[in-house]
């Protein structure tokens, strides 16, 4: 009797311990992270055909991305969590935003601006408008454009550390018929997308006057003395709404090399 008592209330305790198991594993299942493969690069295509903009945010390393209305009011949309990157196109480029440790990345030919503002597109225009402190600024030169004027221009020779971009190696590297001029493009490398160890080569951010700018990180490379070859570190401030040079920032070090390389 107390043998048949133990085996049925043995049974009892692993049928309870079982469905026990299966509705704890239901809050869990719920609570996981969305399914990689619900995550995707998404553009003005895929959004309600009543949408003027949208606000795209960096959410760890996706996206959060919500259209709005013509009044700015959002709409409802439930395909916005997580999402790999948007991606904006016309006729002559393709922009694509992705995020990276709570920040979004702007990139166009493989080059990236990161920022930690709130970004919106005008879906009618075109426009990219970064939400600051100051309120709203409309990025008029993209950062591959910046970067492309600052190298051109010789203020930088290098941008980023490590594997950066070298346009003036590239350039006497691959000879060419022509000489180099203003148009010419920098050539980027994957690593121009800044990763989690790495300083952002490309900081898209607003100034003490509240101008929108990016911070370009680079090398300018001298000689001490006319015959040292030296790499002085500096940082290039180009408005993002003109593209022109505000200044540049190094250290007082630096700034003593320089004086005395050429």
């Amino acid at each position: 009797m107390k043998r048949s008592l133990l085996i049925l209330g043995l049974s009892i305790f692993l049928i309870l311990f079982a469905f026990g198991g299966q509705a704890m594993a239901k809050p869990l299942m719920g609570s996981t992270n969305r399914p990689e493969g619900n995550q995707s690069s998404m553009g003005k295509q895929d959004l309600p055909s009543q949408a003027k903009s949208v606000r795209i945010e960096g959410r760890g390393n996706s996206l959060q991305v919500q259209p709005l209305d013509d009044e700015g009011e959002d709409l409802t949309f439930s395909e916005g969590d997580e999402v790999d990157s948007f991606v904006l196109e016309d006729d002559e480029s393709e922009v694509e935003v992705k995020s990276l440790d709570n920040a979004a990345l702007v990139i166009r030919n493989k080059l990236a601006a990161q920022t930690h503002f709130p970004l919106t597109v005008n879906l009618e225009t075109n426009e990219l408008i970064v939400t600051t402190p100051n309120g709203q600024k409309t990025v008029a030169v993209l950062p591959d454009q910046a970067v492309n004027h600052m190298l051109a221009a010789g203020v930088l020779d290098q941008i980023g550390g490590k594997g950066g971009i070298k346009w003036l190696e590239q350039q006497e590297a691959t000879p060419s018929p022509t000489p180099a001029t203003d148009s010419a493009e920098p050539t980027a490398t994957p690593s121009s997308e800044p990763d989690e160890e790495e300083e952002a080569a490309v900081v898209l951010a607003a100034d003490a006057d509240g101008e929108l700018v990016y911070v370009i990180s680079g090398t300018k490379f001298e000689r001490l003395f006319g015959f040292f070859p030296v790499g002085l570190r500096r940082k290039a401030i180009v408005s993002a709404e003109t593209g022109e040079l505000i200044r540049v920032n190094q250290s007082i070090f630096t700034r003593l090399l320089d004086l005395l390389s050429v």
